[in-house]
């Protein structure tokens, strides 16, 4: 029997893709990249805080890699996630937690 196959990933439209490129522009002119974190929500981690990888370059707003911050991550610069210093995550954490959400 054939593998089912995966579904594919949901698409954005035009305007969000150039709502959520408007965001990362605006944050880079701050010294800052916006990476979704899986353990709290989006977060703005300062650009001198990050190890360079593929992540960098692709469209959209990348994710922390989760395997660089347990010191595990076997890809290095090849990785499609974001290799941030993880103190300064886990302070950013901390900074969000304590935020009101709605």
């Amino acid at each position: 029997a054939a593998p089912a196959a995966h579904p594919a990933a949901p698409t954005m439209s035009p305007q969000q893709q150039a709502f959520l490129q408007q965001q990362q522009a605006a944050a880079q002119a701050q010294g800052l990249l916006i990476v979704v974190d899986p353990h709290s929500r989006k977060l703005r981690i300062p650009l001198s805080s990050i190890t360079p990888t593929r992540a960098m370059s692709r469209a959209g707003i990348p994710s922390l890699c989760l395997l660089f911050l347990a010191n595990r991550c076997r890809q290095g610069s090849l990785c499609h996630q974001v290799h941030a210093n993880a103190a300064v995550v886990q302070q950013l954490r901390e900074m969000v937690a304590n935020q009101p959400q709605c």
